[in-house]
């Protein structure tokens, strides 16, 4: 057994961050996760850096921002010279590294991923009909790989992200429910269902493009979708299920670490919200497990550490043994998942489409802003969890908002933005705050 770990890196799409029965979600049932939460640590304050496809999983695997890889929108291509997770562990610390599953940097489905071998690459279409296909490829890695080397398998499902392929067969509004015998399954409205005042116009916009505005949607069809987005999340946890059996009839087991995440989240009916691409915690929270049972703490349930999906490089670089990338803007969560040490940050940021929208979470607060919008968002997520009351022009909140304000032009300012990306915070925001 060497030293160095093998690394499973378990990676959904779209999925919310509420949506784990051991975590506490009672719509669904999920025996995959759960056995990750309960042989890891969990985080309820996650992050991801995009809530979009291709920006977040650029960010993700290259440890920095979208807008400094210079992918901030789904097709685009990263700049020259960023190295990718797959490049830096096998470079530096020699590891074996497989790929399976969706890309989309800027490929969607691949058989180029850089630093990876591609064992399975995809072959298009919704993940119901691919995600069986990567587990096969997983199974049969686990259980032939020689051991020679440690390993980095990146194992990246579709699923849940068909629930856009649901809204558009099931995007018109319906008379009858299409299978009666499901009405007394259909989950509840969220609590905080109803729009905030006042909303940037961007996320008026988003909401405008929706399935549920253009098919005029009822309180019964929104919660057919959320009990339809449940089964989704289901389908890619049975496929991690077999992951984690593969694992173990494995020779590899116990000396495996395994994070699990997912890219962005889903709206799922909150703030009348569906799919992504806007900075509620919906869609800018994501799932994140970390396991290795018999090396790190089981069991564990953090509700208070900011973390981010940048996080996950400099954490793998951590247990493999090397530094991670320059100017990686992430953290090792190896000292907090060993001995409990805090992390040494104040807040973490997530970015949308364009660089058009940024949002920035401290310990308590979440500030939101947009470009050339003068409609700001702060919200006291101690108190008001569902970001249900917009705060920033309230005049008790005054010196909150102008905190964060500054400390969100600090962290834009030590960017290195991609000369491609459009990059106008300063005089902007400036102008349109007045």
């Amino acid at each position: 057994m060497t030293e160095q770990p093998n690394i499973l890196f378990i990676y959904t799409d779209q999925q919310h961050i509420d949506t784990i029965a051991a975590l506490g979600c009672p719509y669904l049932q999920t025996p995959g996760m759960d056995r990750l939460v309960r042989q890891g640590t969990s985080f309820s304050q996650s992050y991801c850096p995009s809530p979009l496809c291709g920006p977040c999983r650029a960010a993700v695997y290259t440890g920095r921002m979208a807008s400094e890889v210079g992918v901030t929108d789904n097709g685009a291509r990263p700049e020259p010279g960023v190295p990718f997770m797959g490049e830096w562990l096998r470079k530096q610390a020699g590891y074996e590294t497989v790929y399976m599953g969706k890309w989309h940097v800027p490929q969607y489905f691949t058989s180029n991923v850089p630093g990876f071998d591609v064992l399975f690459g995809g072959r298009g279409g919704p993940g119901a009909l691919s995600d069986n296909s990567y587990t096969f490829a997983a199974d049969a890695f686990l259980r032939q790989y020689d051991g020679s080397k440690p390993f980095l398998m990146a194992l990246n499902y579709m699923q849940p992200h068909d629930i856009c392929e649901w809204m558009r067969l099931n995007q018109d509004r319906f008379e009858r429910l299409p299978f009666p015998d499901l009405e007394h399954e259909l989950p509840p409205l969220p609590d905080n269902f109803d729009i905030p005042d006042p909303e940037p116009a961007l996320v008026r916009k988003v909401r405008a493009g929706s399935p549920s505005v253009q098919g005029g949607w009822d309180e019964r069809h929104w919660r057919y979708y959320r009990w339809a987005y449940h089964r989704h999340v289901e389908m890619v946890d049975a496929e991690i299920g077999r992951v984690l059996d593969a694992l173990d009839a494995s020779p590899h087991r116990e000396n495996t670490l395994i994070l699990f995440s997912s890219d962005h989240g889903e709206g799922l009916a909150h703030h009348q919200m569906t799919r992504k691409s806007f900075l509620y915690e919906e869609a800018a929270k994501v799932p994140l497990i970390v396991s290795w049972p018999g090396r790190l703490p089981q069991d564990v349930r953090d509700d208070h550490t900011l973390v981010t999906g940048v996080d996950l490089v400099p954490t793998m670089c951590d247990f493999a043994g090397i530094d991670p990338p320059p100017k990686a803007r992430g953290l090792s969560l190896r000292p907090l998942l060993e001995n409990g040490q805090a992390l040494a940050r104040t807040f973490v940021t997530s970015e949308i489409a364009d660089n058009r929208g940024q949002m920035l979470r401290s310990s308590r607060y979440k500030y939101i802003a947009y470009l050339d919008d003068p409609t700001e968002q702060l919200f006291d997520l101690k108190d008001d969890p569902g970001e249900t009351r917009n705060l920033a022009g309230d005049a008790a909140c005054a010196s909150v908002l102008q905190d964060h304000r500054d400390m969100h032009r600090q962290w834009v300012g030590s960017l290195e933005v991609s000369p491609r990306v459009a990059h106008r915070w300063y005089e902007s925001r400036a102008q349109a705050v007045g």
